[in-house]
Order: structure tokens, then sequence, then C-alpha cells
């Protein structure tokens, strides 16, 4: 038991020092889990004016958060945040969330131009709500070009919210068992990658 605590201590002081720790914890701590969300495409998305107010169409759907093997913010800096990976019905029931007038002129000029990140920018500045019914809308054509992805997930809150005893448990006893060994095993490799890591970036670069 007292190898193991020092174990799990320099795991931690290794953590500490490189930024670069093993985090297969987080992913048995997500099992079972998913996020309830929202997928906006440019291809399906549809206008709608209700009264005074504008909306965009979107469909509901559901995603799981995943976390990156390893966390290194220093040789894979584009690689370590958590990702949430789409798991979608195409017959996901549609909803409607509202957007700025200004916006809604500009979608339907066939000179018109929108960014769908901004897009959503706009969305959210306007209502944090989303609505499954939108009574007595009128449907407009959408005529502008929208640029940059083609599809924006939304993901919403977790489902069960919180994680329960056993899988905090198990993520505990995953943390020292399989985490803590091989982030020191990591660490001490990363001495003798680094020179391979720069070379092949180097090599990389226009």
């Amino acid at each position: 038991m007292n190898s193991m605590l020092r174990l799990v201590l320099l795991c931690f002081g290794l953590m500490l020092c490189s930024c670069a720790y093993v985090q297969t914890h987080k992913r048995v701590e997500e099992m079972g889990s998913y996020y309830e969300g929202y997928l906006l495409k440019s291809d399906s998305m549809r206008l709608f004016r209700q009264g005074d107010s504008w909306f965009l169409s979107a469909s509901k759907a559901r995603y799981k958060r995943t976390f990156p093997l390893v966390h290194d913010s220093v040789f894979r800096r584009n690689n370590y945040e958590p990702s949430f990976e789409l798991v979608h019905d195409a017959s996901a029931p549609m909803v409607y969330h509202e957007i700025s007038s200004n916006a809604a002129a500009i979608l339907q000029r066939s000179d018109g131009y929108f960014d769908l990140r901004a897009l959503v920018g706009d969305m959210q500045r306007c209502s944090d709500t989303w609505l499954e019914e939108l009574p007595g809308a009128v449907s407009y054509p959408i005529a502008a070009h929208i640029g940059g992805d083609q599809s924006f997930s939304i993901p919403g809150s977790r489902v069960p919210h919180s994680t329960s005893l056993s899988k905090k448990a198990l993520g505990k006893l995953d943390l020292v068992v399989v985490d803590a060994p091989l982030t020191v095993g990591y660490n001490v490799a990363i001495p003798l990658v680094a020179p391979f890591v720069f070379f092949y970036e180097f090599l990389q670069e226009d």
C-alpha cells in the first residue's frame, strides 16, 4: 500500500511538472452517460417568423463526451481537450431557436452571407431557450450562402446529471491502477521521444 501511495504521489508530481497525464479514469466515469443537445445543419435548417420574432430550426441530438487517453499540452497541443461525439437519429424531432431580425434579413437575401458559427452566436445572444412548438409560424426561404462548417453541434445537459458513486469509485480505482503507472511511464519517455517529435513537426512545416 505504501509503495502504491508513493507511485500515485510521483504520478501527480510529474503531472504538475509536465502537464502530461493519462486519463482513462475520466472515460470510465462517463460510461453510460450522454448529453442532450441540438444539431444545426445548413442544408436542412429553416427560417420561421412568429409575430415579430424570427426563429431557426434545428434537430434534437445526443452526444457522448470523449476524453483523449493522454492529456498533453506540450506535444499534443491540438488534441487534449474533451470532445463531443454525435449520436444522432435522423428522425429526431425539430426544435426552434430565436434569432435577431437583422440575421433573418440577411438570410433572406440572395447576396447574403452568414458563417454558421456566427449564426449560432447570434442565436445564443438572443435567447437561451429552445422551443419544441411554434404555432402559427410562417416559413421563409433561406437564400443566403452559409459559409464555414456546414453543421454545428450544441451539446446541452448531461444525463444523468451527476456521476453515480459506483462510477466514481471505479474511476478512482482506474486512476490508481491504470492511469498512475502509465502517467509515470509516459513522462519518463518524454525526453526520449521529444527529439523525434521536434524533427517530425519541423519536416511537416512548409
